[in-house]
């Protein structure tokens, strides 16, 4: 038995150790695309090295982590896990359930694993919240901040994490070993701080969950009209998904290039995309993102859904 599922959905990656990955090649293959489970031989006995399958791709990591004798790799083995609290730009802004995050807190604190939370695009506010893990009540062991950190005026990211981590560093290299392009530029933090005081004195978060909801009950309108197969995401960040049948979501052909003449279409309406692919299997698969500013109003939202409008009529 064997089982193809989505590596993409929710932008999650497993960062392995090399020995790890040399170790359980046999049974696990890793991509960007698409992980693959599959039985050793027929003779193979034990749960250990049984494929399973997932009749629900969003719990995957969760399934991953709780079965990680399954692929024989073993939590020793396993450097950290990374994950998009909401998904990016490769899911189209897919949004896990409301158990997802606190189940992974649990299983990576029974495996001692760490876990990284990638908040470079949904975090500082993008989905309604300064992290967009709030909802799931739930804390990583790091915080990877950036993107709309600073506004988007200069290139600032950061990483959070509790004293238990940093004492652990502080004892050991007492350094942390990064790139040094941007590193300690006064100018740049400036911009940073200007940024979220900003966020704070207008009370943006609130508002950007506030027309982020807006904006997803008028994208609502667009539900059923070929070839629009899902619209999902929280605040204000929302992707659409594009299918070639809506009744069994079976994604266009890649050589279709749906998802770039949409946004071609789209810009030409006066509207700016993000548009991504492969999500599907790790080829096939169109959508586009959209993440208006904070500050955007309602007739603006209006204005983003009759643009969409016509960029669909215009591929279709």
């Amino acid at each position: 038995m064997s089982a193809w599922v989505s590596w993409e959905l929710f932008g999650l990656l497993i960062l392995l150790l090399v020995a790890a990955m040399l170790n359980g090649a046999e049974s696990a293959y890793f991509s960007l695309g698409r992980l693959r489970l599959r039985r050793l031989s027929e003779s193979t006995k034990g749960p250990d090295r049984l494929a399973f399958h997932i009749d629900r791709p969003h719990d995957l990591l969760v399934t991953l982590l709780v079965g990680i004798t399954l692929i024989d790799i073993g939590a020793s083995a396993l450097a950290a896990f990374v994950g998009e609290p909401v998904g990016g730009s490769s899911t189209g802004a897919a949004v896990p359930r409301s158990e997802y995050w606190r189940t992974v807190r649990e299983i990576c604190d029974r495996h001692e694993v760490l876990w990284v939370a990638d908040e470079v695009l949904v975090g500082a506010g993008r989905t309604g919240t300064w992290s967009a893990l709030e909802p799931y009540r739930a804390t990583p062991d790091f915080q990877v901040l950036g993107k709309g950190l600073s506004g988007g005026y200069a290139p600032l990211a950061a990483v959070a994490a509790p004293r238990r981590i940093l004492d652990v560093l502080a004892a050991g290299s007492a350094a942390v070993l990064h790139a040094q392009t941007f590193v300690h530029s006064p100018a740049i933090c400036a911009a940073g701080t200007a940024a979220i005081r900003y966020l704070r004195q207008h009370d943006l978060l609130a508002r950007c969950r506030e027309m982020g909801q807006r904006l997803h009950e008028k994208l609502n309108a667009l539900r059923g009209c070929p070839p629009v197969g899902d619209i999902r995401g929280r605040g204000l960040l929302a992707g659409i998904e594009f299918v070639a049948d809506v009744e069994s979501r079976a994604p266009f052909p890649r050589d279709k290039r749906f998802a770039e003449r949409f946004a071609a279409a789209a810009e030409r309406a006066g509207l700016m995309v993000w548009p991504s692919t492969g999500h599907a299997d790790g080829v096939n698969g169109d959508l586009a993102l959209l993440a208006p500013p904070f500050v955007i109003t309602e007739p603006e939202l209006d204005e983003i859904v009759a643009r969409l409008r016509l960029a669909l009529e215009a591929v279709t």
